[in-house]
């Protein structure tokens, strides 16, 4: 089979360089369009709280990666961080592709080679600006002064223009992401007997754990019963297997072992990392099968090199911006037989604590908060950390996948220092 494909192995390093993720920065969250900053201030505090949390200075910064997309350059943050040396940035373009395990990788890679020593991942969404699904062209321009971190104000003007991506699909009505999305749900239920019910436990067991995060902005519980008579999205995804439109920004500070060894926090080792796609797989439609996270290419490589595999796993963070998907990511990265996720979740498998796979422990992109996949890649640095407020007692290797399906996907195992 052909892919497109990329991976980072565990390896001993040159000179001494093994990369380790040494701080985790984040905003409070805020529901859609309620923060007081633009994706720009966002960004920066989150860096700055990254740098804190590390106990590194902010200056020390010399290199920085946007998940994706930012409606503002690389060099407006080094602008506002006031950075007086800077020689590695990258900015990806694709909001999806790899999501934050890749960004990360590219983070590790860069402190790896000796191209920079300490670097920033970062990511921020203010969803009552932003291009989203479902909305007609035209642009949105938001200029103002802000104020960050310790009284600091900046200003920056920021133009978000809508692109026509959906135009050979919104004509027929498939215009938001849940329709798209449902039609993925619909093909798993009728080719393997999956139920609505099976969705609502993946949703329920993410709000249990969310009702113990402080961070996270739905944590009001429900039961089955509550999930099937909440109202209809695109059939069959309910509002319930929904992911929210939040508004919030998250950054990770990479640096190298000997120098996260001095920091506050405890490092956290990168195991493995995948990244790819099955050639003519990188569209939502067209798919040779059809039912899937689009993870099944890059599992053998993910397992492979960190030396580990499904069973070894304590605790996954997975890509939730619809409940069905998590089951299909169950199945293709080996938890469960293909086509058996339904009833795999319907057992309690992914609920902290008494689950054999405490899963989005956080609550997810469906309670916590929706930073696109960087909330879930914090989550897994704090149960390797012991950090969570769902805890897995000595974890030990977490899994996090990030990216969505309609693309390359990423994949990355960590594991403490």
């Amino acid at each position: 089979m052909s892919v497109i494909a990329a991976s980072r192995q565990s390896t001993p390093s040159p000179k001494g360089r093994d990369p380790r993720i040494a701080g985790i920065g984040c905003t409070e969250f805020y529901r859609r369009g309620r923060s007081p900053l633009s994706p720009y201030g966002l960004a920066l505090t989150a860096i700055i709280n990254a740098a804190d949390d590390a106990g590194i200075d902010v200056k020390e910064i010399d290199g920085l990666v946007s998940h994706s997309g930012e409606p503002f350059t690389t060099s407006a943050i080094v602008d506002g961080l006031g950075l007086s040396r800077f020689s590695y940035g990258s900015q990806p373009l694709d909001l999806t592709a790899g999501g934050a395990p890749f960004a990360v990788q590219l983070a590790a890679d860069a402190v790896e080679q000796g191209r920079a020593d300490v670097v920033v991942v970062y990511k921020a969404l203010r969803m009552g600006a932003a291009d989203r699904f479902g909305r007609p062209g035209g642009h949105v321009v938001d200029n103002r002064d802000e104020r960050i971190g310790s009284g600091k104000t900046v200003r920056h003007e920021h133009v978000y223009v809508r692109s026509l991506a959906g135009a050979f699909s919104a004509p027929y009505g498939a215009s938001v992401a849940a329709q798209h999305w449902a039609l993925h749900a619909q093909r798993h239920m009728y080719q393997y007997g999956t139920t609505s019910r099976q969705f609502g436990m993946v949703a329920k067991t993410f709000r249990d754990h969310a009702a113990r995060n402080p961070r996270a902005l739905y944590r009001t519980t429900f039961t089955i019963d509550e999930h099937q008579s909440s109202r209809m999205i695109s059939t069959p995804l309910r509002l319930l297997d929904c992911c929210m439109e939040s508004d919030s920004a998250i950054a990770f500070l990479v640096t190298t072992a000997d120098r996260a060894r001095s920091c506050k926090t405890r490092p956290v080792r990168i195991l493995s990392s995948a990244y790819g796609t099955d050639v003519g797989m990188t569209q939502i439609h067209g798919w040779s099968e059809y039912p899937t996270s689009n993870l099944r290419s890059i599992r053998e490589r993910l397992w492979g090199q960190a030396g580990v595999g499904p069973k070894d796993v304590d605790t996954a963070q997975i890509y939730d911006h619809f409940s069905s998907g998590v089951i299909m990511a169950l199945e293709d990265l080996g938890f469960c037989p293909i086509g058996e996720g339904g009833p795999f979740v319907a057992t309690g498998a992914i609920a902290w604590p008494d689950g054999e796979l405490p899963t989005n422990t956080s609550g997810g992109m469906l309670s916590e908060v929706y930073c696109v996949d960087m909330n879930l890649l914090a989550e897994g640095i704090r149960q390797i950390r012991g950090e969570s407020t769902s805890q897995v007692p000595g974890a030990e290797v977490a899994l996090v996948t990030g990216g969505g399906a309609a693309c390359p996907n990423g994949a990355i195992l960590l594991a403490p220092d």
